[in-house]
């Protein structure tokens, strides 16, 4: 199977027990290239919140982290509740991010600033720290203010902070046999009708543990851009290189997690 394509799905939740139902019957539980698209991934609705719910019940037990958490790591929400984007761009960093890195820090920090081998926050000619996410809504904002109807692509990697964002450092990251950052790109582009879609790509990408939060994270990451831009925010694409169902994680005994995706009707 060269690419594991699933059927759109209306909702984050929708989409991960869809991956999850289909993970459940493959070989080691485990494939590649699986692909799906959430097609309004703006709104959560009540199924969204009961799954949520469950999941968080059964991460307590399993000694993991909440879908909160988990989607902090890729967009913290709480920095965002008064809309006011410079608790993102700045706040975040120095109030916030010094709490809660890792050994390789986490997503937001990494689209919030660029460092170099050494792990320093580069600087741009304008005296300021390089902030790639900040760069590319601002371009995207521009492009709608002065919209001529063409569709624009806008991508976070490391060669060029203003139209791409690479979460994975092949420098930084090369010595991460397994754990570092998962999450490798985010590839934004404005469609015709100028809605927002977003593309995340991961080397590999974990379901039962952490697929939830991180789609939590995504959704929350994109209305943040749509809503700076000024833009509707359209359909959420993941593609994983590799993904695994993970039948047993942290303390949980494989009884409790088959009993978790029986109550989930899986």
């Amino acid at each position: 199977m060269p690419i594991a394509a699933l059927e759109d799905t209306p909702s984050v939740s929708a989409a991960w027990l869809q991956a999850i139902r289909f993970l459940k019957v493959q070989p080691r539980r485990k494939c590649y290239n699986l692909a799906y698209v959430v097609t309004n991934p703006a709104t959560m609705t009540t199924d969204d919140e009961a799954t949520i719910r469950s999941f968080d019940l059964f991460a307590k037990g399993a000694g993991r982290h909440p879908v909160t958490t988990i989607a902090n790591t890729i967009f913290p929400i709480s920095c965002y509740r008064n809309r006011d984007a410079s608790r993102v761009y700045d706040g975040y960093v120095s109030d916030i991010y010094p709490r809660v890195k890792t050994a390789w820090g986490n997503y937001i920090e990494r689209m919030l600033r660029r460092r170099d081998v050494r792990g320093e926050v580069m600087v741009g000619a304008n005296g300021t720290p390089v902030n790639p996410l900040k760069s590319l809504t601002e371009k995207l904002k521009r492009r709608m203010e002065g919209s001529t109807g063409t569709t624009t692509h806008y991508e976070l990697p490391v060669s060029d902070e203003v139209f791409e964002i690479s979460t994975y450092d092949p420098v930084r990251d090369a010595r991460y046999h397994r754990g570092g950052p998962c999450l490798s790109h985010l590839s934004f582009k404005l469609d015709a009708a100028g809605s927002l879609r977003l593309t995340a790509f991961y080397r590999s990408h974990f379901y039962l543990e952490r697929a939830l939060g991180n789609l939590v994270g995504l959704a929350r990451l994109q209305g943040f851009v749509g809503n700076e831009a000024g833009c509707a925010v359209g359909p959420l694409t993941l593609i994983a290189s590799e993904a695994c169902l993970e039948s047993s994680l942290g303390t949980a005994k494989a009884v409790d997690v088959r009993a978790f995706l029986t109550s989930l009707g899986l």
